[in-house]
């Protein structure tokens, strides 16, 4: 029985490598794990305030709510690599208590993460500029005062993410951090929407201006956090989803779509009302994304996060010799991934024959990318099947065959009568059909062996079933 089983082991790896090197039109990448870490840090937009499913959430513990930026864009990823997301954000964190949770977690575990979700920085100023704007919208804005407690709050933001934030979520080289900047909440809030008494329209024209005065300069210092966001940016390594400079596009009527400020649900009907305008504006106009909201944040990080990216310098047009090879990059982050090729030509799908693939290099010969049509590299997660990425690039060659480049003989009347030319001795030993296909003789060669192998997997069943009636 162990002979057998050897034989027939041996008999599976050969025949299994006979038919790899029939077809070489694929390629496979392996690790030993190729699933991936994620986590989610941030502040209340990390963490879902106000969406449907917020209430279960916990922090830190399990996969978070369903509907937030970070899950949208982990499920993404998850789907076509495998692996896992946590979320340790909270809501009203700033940096410093961002940098107190990440002091807190083992940095051999933060060095096995691969991917980095970041939305923090808003509550270093919004959250300042807030708490005062019960007192600035009915007394007045002191803008020293607000630009001091605003500058504070800025340094604070550039010390931490810039000397431990970003220190910490980059101790791992392979891993990769996606911060996003911070949108205005209330670009689009329309005050005059706001529902109010008549005997208070003079107080509430005051206070509609404090408001405009304040925001204003709230906005200065946070799109200096932005612009710091943005100047971290590392290529490969550090992401910038400008998630602002996105919704900046956004008509007013979009924003009510994405955000959950709206001036009309403001109800001023005392002077009670005014005094507590903040708790008002808080609730009534609410700085949160809606789902659709963070559903769009998601795709700003899907759309900056390259976690495969093709490119190449060659051109694919206008090319004669068949032998010259032609290179596309590409660079994943993940491994355990197989690598294909095929073309479409007039409606007609084949695959194309991958020479190597050698440090993230793909090397095609121009012979299998003969006429016009299109080539297509797909890349699979082995584990799953599922698609990662794909890329099309349009082609269009006329290829030169070796008898174009060979000097033309003499014509010799004698050589027909003298030398009669059998036609298969023009035929090449490995024939191949002028698009790189297979040819008709490589398929009854690929069935031949596969005839042999039944044939002598068979064979050695019924000697070995012979050999042990004899024993008995």
């Amino acid at each position: 029985m162990k002979k057998f089983i050897a034989l027939l082991f041996g008999f599976i790896t050969l025949f299994s490598f006979g038919i790899t090197k029939i077809l070489p039109n694929s390629f496979c990448y392996a690790s030993e794990d190729s699933s991936l870490i994620i986590r989610a840090y941030g502040d209340s937009i990390s963490a879902g305030d106000t969406l449907p499913d917020n209430e279960n959430y916990t922090n830190g513990t399990h996969k978070i709510c369903e509907d937030c930026f970070s899950d949208v864009f982990a499920k993404e990823l998850i789907a076509k690599f495998g692996g896992e997301v946590k979320s340790y954000a909270h809501s009203g964190d700033k940096t410093g208590d961002l940098v107190s949770i990440l002091n807190g977690q083992d940095n051999e575990e933060l060095k096995k993460v691969d991917i980095f979700t970041l939305c923090i920085g808003a509550n270093n100023v919004l959250g300042p500029a807030l708490n005062k704007m019960s007192d600035y919208m009915v007394n007045g804005v002191n803008e020293t005062e607000f630009r001091e407690i605003l500058k504070q709050g800025l340094d604070n933001f550039e010390n931490d993410y810039k000397n431990t934030i970003l220190p910490k979520l980059t101790q791992n080289e392979n891993a990769k951090v996606v911060v996003m900047t911070i949108y205005n909440p209330y670009l689009h809030l329309n005050l005059d929407e706001a529902q109010v008494d008549s005997s208070l329209s003079a107080l509430v024209d005051m206070a509609k201006s404090n408001f405009t005065q304040m925001l204003s300069i709230t906005m200065e210092y946070l799109e200096q956090i932005n612009q710091t966001i943005r100047q971290s940016a590392v290529q490969d390594k550090i992401f910038v989803a400008d998630v602002r400079s996105k919704f900046d596009t956004f008509s007013s009527a979009e924003y009510k779509q994405y955000i959950n400020a709206d001036a009309s649900n403001i109800v001023l009907s005392s002077f009670a009302d005014l005094a507590n305008i903040q708790s008002i504006m808080a609730t009534a106009c609410d700085p949160h994304p809606t789902v659709d909201g963070q559903e769009q944040i998601a795709n700003v990080f899907l759309d900056v996060f390259n976690y495969a990216e093709f490119s190449w310098t060659d051109s694919f047009s206008n090319i004669e010799d068949g032998e010259k090879e032609i290179s596309i990059s590409f660079k994943l982050f993940k491994d355990n991934v197989l690598v294909k090729a095929y073309k479409i030509v007039n409606g007609e799908k084949n695959d194309v024959e991958i020479k190597s693939i050698e440090n993230g290099t793909i090397k095609i010969l121009a012979k299998n990318l003969d006429g016009q049509g299109d080539l297509f590299i797909t890349i699979t997660n082995q584990g799953n099947n599922q698609t990662i990425t794909s890329q099309k690039i349009a082609f269009n060659n006329q290829i030169k065959s070796a008898d174009d480049n060979t000097p033309s003989l003499p014509d010799n009347p004698n050589d027909d009568a003298n030398n009669p030319q059998n036609p298969s001795d023009n035929e090449p030993n490995n024939p191949q059909t002028p698009n790189g296909e297979l040819s008709e003789t490589q398929m009854i060669t690929i069935y031949l062996v596969i005839g042999i192998g039944i044939f002598v997997f068979v064979l050695v069943i019924v000697l070995l079933m012979i050999s042990s009636f004899r024993k008995r």
